[in-house]
């Protein structure tokens, strides 16, 4: 890349320019985090706060009402009538999901992830062939359109066609905003970006647990709500500037230099200061991949996760890791009100059990390795759900918070495992790559709601789940550490980072790597 002494401006044939020669990567660690991060990451965290109301917005729009109570609504006149008000003002009651339809219910949640899963390989085929501002561009226009005609769903099919648009939306948005969010960031502040994101998802839920759902009983109020806090991520949106990482990877070598350029004008950043610690890397004419180079570097199809062996079980491994994580996580998450108690108290202290997981992502992902405390954190999590079982009915508060306390275990990945997968993956496949993992998460999240309609046994259920945790903690160990390495731009890359015990550091990258 060649910086013209003037850094407002591009190179041309008069201008007196001084080379400096470095990977994307290396630039945006230089010049740091700073206004333009800033900008950049209110458009991805907003978007993941949302997408945090909309996963859980069926807790109270779609409450389980009894038989029982069902009846004696119907036969009571209010204000005596035995349900509250966000039951007897809820979707459960207009569409009378209750009795033999109550199994329906759970549908929400199961549609909800079937189009978020669809949307994961729409956002990630889109983001790494077009770019990660068109992917998200089209995911915050079908978010839009999708929360607005919701509020007026005539029937209950149409409102679950409308959910399934809504996950769309969501999944396109969630990879496309969370690569984006990395590739333009120092790869120092991944884990606080990782921490930064959960916690917006689950502070969101807590202020529709205890805010938005007591003041907006009535179901529709409460969708538009949301509606209407979709407005902020077109101008977001609008703002978002493309990856430089992506478009250098897709050999647009000028307009990754202008961004760049950008960023470090907008962070007041002196890029020529102390340029000769910027590690030579390549040469100025190896920024574009050579014929030999092109069908691991350049290809941007899923064909390649079939043909690299390498490829294949990483992608396998880091998949059960995804699965295992949604799986503990929504079951957890979405079964709170069988724990007994208040729903708005219960669902929003596992709201707020998600704030130490995310604290311990920033205070020990960055410390002791992504490998080591993902492998803690699964474990922790299956070991309470596997204590779950064992403990008495009697003991509804110990029950309770051995759930609650599982759910911290859960958290962690539920933060940290974007940033483990986005380290792994190449550039030039990094957003399919995360969308496969994601995709194989959301089957997670979509099984979560089938196995506590379909499993009556609460220590079977969390049985699995703790099984499930346990396993995924054996995975962690079999798998490489990414800390201190820098992540691959290349398959190439890749299979020099899985030998990473034998040496793998920048100095050490394949011809083009980083």
């Amino acid at each position: 890349f060649y910086a013209p002494r003037t850094m407002s401006t591009l190179p041309t044939a008069n201008d007196k320019y001084r080379v400096i020669e470095g990977t994307p990567r290396q630039f945006v660690d230089r010049i740091g985090w700073g206004e333009f991060q800033w900008i950049q990451n209110g458009l991805q965290h907003y978007h993941t706060g949302l997408w945090g109301f909309n996963s859980l917005v069926t807790i109270f729009i779609v409450p389980q009402i009894s038989c029982n109570e069902f009846r004696s609504f119907i036969t009571t006149a209010p204000p005596n009538a035995p349900l509250a008000p966000f039951q007897a003002q809820s979707m459960s009651m207009a569409f009378d999901l209750t009795c033999d339809r109550n199994w329906m219910r759970q549908l929400l949640s199961i549609l909800f992830f079937v189009g978020f899963w669809i949307g994961l390989g729409i956002g990630g085929s889109v983001s790494d062939a077009k770019g990660r501002r068109p992917a998200t561009i089209l995911g915050v226009a079908c978010l839009t359109v999708a929360t607005t005609l919701s509020i007026f769903a005539p029937t209950f099919t149409t409102f679950l066609i409308l959910r399934v648009l809504v996950g769309i939306s969501h999944g396109m948005l969630s990879v496309a905003c969370w690569v984006s969010a990395v590739e333009g960031c120092p790869a120092r502040y991944t884990g606080i970006i990782a921490a930064t994101f959960s916690a917006a998802f689950s502070g969101f839920g807590v202020l529709q647990a205890f805010i938005v759902a007591p003041l907006l009983p009535n179901w529709r109020h409460h969708l538009a709500f949301i509606a209407v806090a979709t407005a902020p991520l077109f101008y977001l949106a609008a703002n978002m500037k493309e990856s430089p990482i992506w478009l250098a990877a897709k050999g647009n070598s000028i307009a990754a230099t202008a961004i760049l350029l950008e960023m470090a004008k907008t962070n007041r950043v002196d890029l020529y200061q102390g340029a000769d610690d910027i590690e030579l890397v390549h040469n100025s004419g190896e920024s574009t991949p050579t014929p030999d180079d092109a069908p691991t570097q350049g290809t941007t199809t899923t064909a390649v996760f079939c043909s690299n062996a390498t490829l294949r079980k990483v992608t396998a491994a880091h998949g059960y890791l995804w699965w295992s994580m949604s799986v503990l996580y929504y079951g957890l998450g979405l079964n709170v009100g069988a724990l007994g108690g208040n729903l708005y108290i219960t669902a929003g202290l596992s709201s707020m059990m998600d704030l130490p997981g995310q604290l311990l992502v920033v205070l020990t992902l960055d410390r002791y390795g992504r490998k080591n405390t993902h492998l803690i954190a699964y474990l922790f999590a299956g070991i309470c759900c596997l204590a779950f079982t064992i403990l008495p009915y009697t003991w509804v508060q110990a029950r309770m918070w051995t759930a609650l306390l599982g759910k911290i275990g859960a958290a962690f990945p539920a933060a940290a495992m974007y940033a483990w997968t986005g380290e792994v993956m190449p550039t030039v496949i990094r957003s399919t790559g995360t969308a496969i993992c994601s995709q194989v998460s959301r089957v997670g999240g979509m099984m979560a709601p089938v196995m506590i309609a379909a499993i009556t046994s609460d220590a079977v259920l969390y049985g699995v789940w703790g099984s499930s945790g346990i396993v995924a903690g054996w995975v962690c160990w079999t798998q490489f550490e990414t800390l201190g390495r820098t992540p691959p731009e290349t398959v190439a890359g890749l299979e020099l980072l899985a030998g990473a015990d034998k040496g793998y550091t920048a100095l050490h990258s394949p011809k083009g790597e980083a």
